[in-house]
C-alpha cells in the first residue's frame, strides 16, 4: 500500500510559553539567528528570556508539538536596554565589533547607500518618505527575526506569524535588497517598502479602529 500523502495543515501560532523555551532556542541556533552584531548561544538564551519576561514580543508556530517557526519583535527602548540587562552579552558584542574592525584593517566597508538591485526594482518601492523609520519607529516594534524551520518552509508559516503580531502592533523591519522572498512576503501582507541604507525598510501601520458606537446617546 502506498504511503498516505501528508496534507499541509496550518500551524498553530501561540505566544511563547516556558514549555516552548528549549525547542525555540534550538530553532534559533539551527537558523543561526543574529542580532546586535552577534550570533551565539548566549544571544539566543537572552532573547528567549526576554520573550518570557515580556520585554519583547514572541510568537511561535507549532506543528505536531514541534516548534517550526518564530517571530521576535521589540520596541525601540529594548535596543537601549538589552545590553545593560545582559552585560555578558554586551561584552560579547564589544569583542565581536573589535574583531570585525581589526579584520577590516580600518578600511571603510563598501558603500551600499544606493540600492538599485533588480530584486528591488521588481517590487513596488514607495518613493515617498516612510511614516516610520528604523531609527525612529515611534510606537512600532522593530522585527528582530522571523523565520521557519527548513522542513516547514513554503507553507505560509511566516505569514501566520506576522499576522499574529499585525493584529495589535505597527511594525518595521529591515530587509536585504536581494532577499526576494522576504520582499514578496512583506508586500503581500500589506507592508509598504522603502529604499533604505543598504537595503529596504518595510513598514506596517496597524489600522486604527474607532470605538465610536453607531448608537451614541444624545447629549443631555
Amino acid at each position: 500500500m502506498a504511503p498516505a500523502v501528508p496534507v499541509n495543515v496550518p500551524a498553530t501560532v501561540l505566544p511563547i510559553a516556558a514549555n516552548h523555551a528549549g525547542d525555540t532556542r534550538a530553532l534559533l541556533a539551527d537558523l543561526r539567528v543574529s542580532a546586535f552584531g552577534i550570533s551565539s548561544p548566549r544571544l539566543h538564551a537572552a532573547l528567549i528570556e526576554d520573550a518570557l519576561e515580556g520585554r519583547i514580543l514572541c510568537r511561535v508556530a507549532t506543528e505536531s508539538n514541534r516548534i517550526v517557526g518564530v517571530v521576535l519583535a521589540g520596541p525601540a527602548s529594548y535596543w537601549r536596554s538589552v545590553l545593560v540587562t545582559h552585560w555578558r552579552l554586551a561584552i560579547e558584542c564589544a569583542g565581536s565589533r573589535l574583531a570585525a574592525m581589526r579584520s577590516r584593517g580600518g578600511a571603510r566597508s563598501r558603500n551600499r547607500d544606493h540600492v538599485d538591485d533588480a530584486s528591488v526594482r521588481d517590487h513596488r518601492i514607495d518613493d515617498g518618505p516612510p511614516s516610520r523609520t528604523w531609527a525612529d519607529p515611534s510606537d512600532a516594534h522593530r522585527i528582530i527575526f522571523v523565520g521557519t524551520a527548513v522542513e516547514a518552509r513554503r507553507q505560509g508559516i511566516a505569514a501566520q506569524l506576522y499576522r499574529a503580531l499585525m493584529i495589535d502592533h505597527s511594525l518595521v523591519a529591515r530587509i536585504a535588497s536581494d532577499n526576494v522572498r522576504s520582499l514578496a512576503l512583506h508586500y503581500s501582507l500589506g507592508w509598504r517598502l522603502y529604499r533604505d541604507v543598504g537595503g529596504v525598510l518595510a513598514v506596517y501601520e496597524r489600522a486604527r479602529q474607532t470605538s465610536q458606537s453607531p448608537h451614541r446617546r444624545a447629549a443631555v
